[in-house]
């Protein structure tokens, strides 16, 4: 997978420094500025550099937002200060839209990069969400690293998160799962490198297909499966950082994924256990992994088993 982040150049007229006191509707050939509502689709003709709480709002069913270059790298829209809250965005989909396309964008230095709330069949793709998050609260005082490079929240469902770069954000490189759970997200093709706790962190959110992803460099977790169940979790490349399962996790299915120097953990919470999972097939190095892994399945019980492995 090749994703073209356009690198910063000294040509100021393709660059707007801009803070909107008051957001209009935008897109089609209406131009954007930082803090509009895209209600139409709309191509970026410059980079965004925001004051504001919100890059861009997505408002319209269908929009579709397009950050493509004319040499084919991609249009940034950055914040020009380090987020002191949690409520600051790259990009908002608008509660109840449905259906948009954000591609070839890169976005860096929000508190989340792309925020999607109660929304469903959005598609994220050949997106950049670079280095987003805060350390530092209102007053100037140092926090615990905070922020996310997507964030799926109250309910968003069946959205797609595909072929995109998300790496270095402060937290989490994406979290599903803040308030009601969502179902049937996929999360597909991407590369996650060196975000702070987590790489992907599911919560409460069912059904969530992590497929063909290649995940290296979080401090704690490639993957943390929270009380969420019946997922597919297959062909990914781990590196390093465990996959976990912890609590009402059950009958999720991990399938023939690349594990290297990396653990599956089993872990109970709140008096809850991980229950009828299933481990399949994969490849793993170094080889004596794959027998940890084994005795650890063996060790929890639960129903959770494992078929196919090289090491059995």
């Amino acid at each position: 997978m090749m994703l073209l982040v356009r690198s910063a150049m000294p040509i100021l007229t393709l660059i707007a420094f801009s803070y909107n006191a008051s957001a209009k509707n935008c897109g089609g050939n209406v131009p954007c500025v930082c803090g509009d509502r895209v209600t139409s689709s709309y191509k970026l003709t410059g980079d965004l550099v925001c004051n504001g709480n919100v890059g861009l709002t997505i408002a319209g069913n269908g929009v579709y937002l397009d950050g493509l270059t004319p040499d084919n790298k991609t249009y940034t829209i950055s914040r020009a200060q380090r987020p002191t809250n949690k409520d600051v965005y790259g990009i908002l989909i608008a509660d109840g839209t449905h259906s948009a396309i954000i591609a070839n964008v890169t976005i860096t230095g929000f508190a989340r990069g792309i925020h999607i709330q109660n929304s469903k069949n959005n598609l994220i793709v050949k997106t950049a969400l670079v280095d987003n998050g805060y350390d530092r609260d209102a007053s100037g005082k140092v926090i615990k690293p905070a922020g996310y490079g997507i964030d799926l929240a109250k309910g968003a469902s069946n959205n797609y998160i595909v072929n995109n770069l998300i790496q270095n954000n402060f937290d989490e490189g994406i979290h599903l799962g803040t308030g009601s759970a969502g179902t049937g997200n996929l999360i597909q093709a991407n590369i996650f490198a060196n975000n702070g706790e987590e790489n992907i962190y599911i919560l409460d959110s069912p059904q969530t297909k992590i497929i063909d992803n290649h995940v290296s460099g979080a401090r704690q977790n490639s993957m943390y499966i929270k009380h969420s169940s019946d997922c597919i979790i297959s062909k990914n490349h781990i590196f390093n950082k465990p996959i976990a399962l912890e609590g009402n996790s059950d009958r999720n299915k991990l399938t023939d994924n690349t594990i290297s120097g990396a653990a599956i953990i089993l872990a109970t919470n709140g008096g809850l256990y991980p229950d009828n999972n299933v481990l399949s097939g994969g490849t793993y190095t170094p080889f004596s992994n794959c027998t940890l892994i084994k005795q650890r399945f063996d060790k929890f019980g639960h129903g959770n088993r494992y078929e196919h492995l090289p090491c059995q």
